[in-house]
């Protein structure tokens, strides 16, 4: 069946229309801008129709999987936007159409599949459904499960291209049963861009892939794998050689070359002897993903040209761009070694992301959102990268501390900005997920007999994280004497006690005294120690049913509120209100238990104010380095006129002269059967067309046997997976049951704990009452003996003062009696003196 088609660009069903827009680091206002139409590669186009694949205008029919397409009750949705890969929205919007059975997400594809009860319903949704909230959707029509011993008719059909007139010498009969496409092959043309519009343009290579599908249907799959090899060089070969300016086609071509370079190297699916994947690549981002992130316009405003403006197109500046983070999954390609950064490239990325990019949160008109985003999603890059090649060296270490670091940053940066700015609960998981690597490469390095400078401070860091958790102090005892020991475990261990203890006066003291990261990480404990000190002052100061009176400026500054304002909010959530036009709260008979936590708010006297350098060098740890990015140039494999560099032919050069060899010599042979003999030719091909034939009975007999014999490899690793997950639980519950016992030990050893001590502190009460007690006594006695004292000297003084006085008294008798008597001897003296004397004068 020949289908063909034409659709004007400007057409609403044109995949011009309906091509996917991408999400990632791009400015909202970026997407709603961006133009319907981009250059393109004219190595594949899509058409209008989601049922067929157009190869420079000819149209290849993708036939159903099953002979009569009404059977079909299943359909396969992709190009599904992420805040819609919801299996209630999407079952709501197909049961519009029908009833539908179940539905199944693939959310690395972006894609769902459909089962309805009857056909009609599916037919309906596949016209109608197309139209989700906004967003268009392709819908393709999906094979049932069948197994491979009960294969039909009709499923042999399966695999059957219809080409145009372009390719009918390449077309395949579709009265022999099918192999299905190898996946190498079906990413290669099916899915190397689904959501791109190609140019029109005719090109050899659209009918090189043509001939891909058509001659890779009847092979198994090792033949089928080394065919699209070389076909795939084959069209390396011939595309090399042409001039690649637009970004979509050099993607397009670089994708070429990782795919032959995929299937030469081929699957390590043994892990005893597979090895690892060592980075070569010397840029900041991939090559490849540069140009398909420019294609796409998937570039952060940290990324593109200064020069751009509000240009709607977007070009991305290639020394500017860092490679972004890619989502881990099951059927994940493996990265190529040009893939990988090694530990050098990786230093000066994080460098670069340190001395370019993390200051600018301090910029008032940074959009913070962006800031985070990017340098979140960056920094995840370099863990997955160093997690790939499994490094564990010196520089690994420093590059996971300093992505510890700048999370611990954002968590008191940004945690008064909007949920979908910043979210404290992914960034703490980041968090823990860093801190946990980083155990992992502390224990490897002890191995080694190295020892990491910074481990006492990340040590610390893990014990803040988990103050809640009582069994964080095994782990503490497990570590080294000197770790132990170190100031920074010994200042987590202080603050664990004061949070216990709701001691707030001592947490408070501690976080003033410790480092600006220290605080950061103990911003989370504020509401809690918090909420324990506001019980404790209505204890204290509410007896009874009385109400007390509480200064909000001593509460600001017992519990380290930033304002007044602050400590009145806190108050009010708490069941307390304030007194009109007073600075005072009043404490009830009960407070309130609140029924949610306030969000937390940030504190610039308390901890912002402690950081004194660049937020660079914080996360850095110490001085910035500028040497390893300032002559940055990013590798190119493309000269200025367009074309390959020799250097990046030469990638591929090995395997495309083994191919070629084996070209040449199928080419001798045929030339070499060649007969300018009609009825030699006739019979040649005759010939050729039994052996055709013979040989695909008997490819067709393999592909049978291997079909079954991978049923029963998938049914075996199923079992096992299944029995694996069994053990799992088991050993999930056996590891519960062990907790809980040694949750329970926990308990009787702190309860233990808890009683010693209360004995110890009840000891010591009564061995101080006592002494308070003898003390008391003992001024008693000496206050009864200074009484006693003052009394026996004051009656002594009185008794001395009396004898003396009496003494005196005697003495001033005995005086007075000797003078009279003196007087008197005297006055008679005198007299006989003076009688003798008139005596004598007569």
């Amino acid at each position: 069946t020949l289908a063909k088609g034409k659709m004007s660009r400007g057409s609403p069903e044109s995949p011009l229309y309906q091509h996917r827009v991408r999400t990632g680091m791009t400015p909202p206002s970026v997407h709603q801008s961006r133009p319907r139409h981009r250059h393109v590669s004219p190595l594949l186009r899509a058409t209008p129709r989601s049922d067929f694949i157009s190869i420079q205008g000819s149209i290849i029919k993708l036939s159903s999987p099953v002979a009569d397409i009404q059977d079909l009750k299943n359909l396969y949705c992709c190009n599904i936007p992420n805040d819609l890969m919801n299996k209630e929205i999407l079952r709501d919007h197909f049961s519009q159409y029908g009833e539908v059975l179940r539905l199944y997400l693939s959310h690395k594809r972006n894609s769902c599949t459909v089962h309805f009860r009857t056909h009609e319903g599916a037919q309906r949704a596949k016209l109608e459904a197309t139209n989700l909230k906004g967003h268009i959707l392709c819908i393709f029509w999906s094979k049932p499960a069948v197994k491979s011993e009960k294969k039909s008719d009709a499923t042999k059909q399966s695999g059957k291209v219809e080409l145009g007139d372009r390719t009918k010498e390449s077309s395949i009969s579709t009265e022999k049963a099918k192999v299905p496409l190898p996946q190498e092959v079906v990413e290669e043309l099916r899915t190397m861009d689904q959501d791109t519009v190609y140019d029109s343009s005719s090109s050899p290579l659209a009918l090189r892939r043509a001939k891909l599908i058509a001659s890779t249907s009847t092979m198994t799959s090792t033949a089928m794998r080394q065919l699209s090899l070389r076909e795939l060089l084959e069209l390396w070969i011939s595309s090399s050689t042409q001039e690649f300016h637009s970004r979509e086609e050099r993607y397009q071509i670089l994708k070429l070359r990782d795919k032959i370079l995929r299937l030469k190297r081929g699957r390590q699916s043994d892990l005893s002897s597979a090895q690892l994947t060592r980075g070569t690549c010397q840029d900041m981002c991939p090559e490849k993903e540069r140009y398909q992130r420019e294609s796409r316009q998937q570039i952060s405003v940290y990324e593109h040209m200064s020069s751009a403006g509000r240009s709607v197109i977007i070009t991305m500046d290639h020394s500017l761009a860092v490679k972004q983070y890619s989502r881990s999954s099951a059927d994940q390609e493996e990265p190529l070694p040009h893939e990988l950064r090694p530990t050098l490239v990786l230093r000066m990325t994080m460098d670069y992301l340190l001395s370019n990019i993390m200051d600018r949160c301090d910029i008032r008109e940074e959009n913070l959102g962006e800031w985070y985003h990017f340098l979140w999603d960056r920094t995840r890059g370099i863990r997955k990268d160093i997690t790939q090649q499994e490094l564990c060296n010196m520089d690994a270490v420093n590059l996971v501390e300093e992505c510890v670091r700048f999370h611990i940053h954002c968590s008191e940066r940004l945690v008064a900005e909007k949920p979908n700015v910043f979210d404290s609960k992914i960034n703490s998981e980041n968090l823990t997920k860093c801190l946990q690597t980083l155990k992992y490469m502390y224990h490897d390095m002890s191995l080694k007999d190295m020892m990491c400078e910074n481990e006492a401070e990340f040590r610390g860091y893990i014990i803040l994280l988990n103050l809640n958790d009582s069994n964080f102090l095994w782990e503490v005892k497990e570590l080294r004497e000197e770790i132990i020991n170190s100031e920074p475990v010994r200042f987590a261990i202080e603050v664990s006690t004061a949070l216990n203890s709701n001691n707030y006066v001592k947490f408070f003291k501690l976080v003033k005294q410790t480092t600006y990261l220290n605080a950061c990480i103990l911003l989370r404990y504020f509401y809690q120690i918090r909420s324990k000190a506001l019980y404790i002052f209505h204890k204290s100061y509410v007896s009874g049913n009385k109400h007390a009176v509480f200064s909000l400026g001593e509460l600001t500054r017992l519990l380290e509120f930033e304002s007044v304002k602050e400590a009145a909010h806190f108050c009010n959530h708490h069941g307390l209100y304030l007194r009109e036009n007073s600075a005072e709260s009043i404490f009830k008979d009960k407070l309130v238990e609140p029924s949610h936590r306030l969000p937390m708010t940030r504190a610039l006297k308390l901890i912002e104010s402690k950081r004194n350098t660049t937020v660079g060098e914080t996360v850095k740890g110490g001085v910035l380095s500028t040497t390893a990015f300032e002559n940055y140039r990013p590798y190119s494999s493309f000269n200025p006129d367009g074309t390959l560099t020799t250097e990046a032919k030469e990638s591929v050069e090995a395997s495309v002269e083994v191919e070629a060899s084996v070209e040449m010599e199928a080419s001798v042979e045929v030339q070499a059967n060649v007969r300018d003999d009609t009825e030699l030719q006739r019979a040649l091909e005759m010939a050729l067309r039994q052996r055709q034939k013979a040989i695909e009975e008997a490819e067709m007999k393999k592909c049978y046997e291997l079909l079954g014999t991978m049923v029963d490899e998938i049914t075996r690793e199923e079992f096992e997976i299944f029995c694996e997950r069994l053990d799992n639980v088991a050993i999930l519950d056996f590891d519960e049951l062990i907790l809980d016992v040694m949750c329970n030990m926990a308990r009787d050893v702190f309860r233990e704990v808890v009683t010693e001590e209360e004995e110890r502190i009840r000891k010591r009460d009564e061995e101080q009452l006592l002494h308070k007690e003898e003390e008391a006594r003992l001024l008693e006695i000496e206050q009864t003996a200074l009484e006693t004292m003052e009394n026996v000297t004051e009656e002594v003084v009185q008794e001395t003062i009396l004898s003396i006085a009496h003494g005196e008294t005697d003495l001033h008798n005995t005086s007075v009696g000797e003078m009279n008597d003196i007087v008197e001897e005297t006055i008679v003296y005198s007299a006989r003196k003076h009688a003798d004397e008139e005596v004598l004068k007569l």
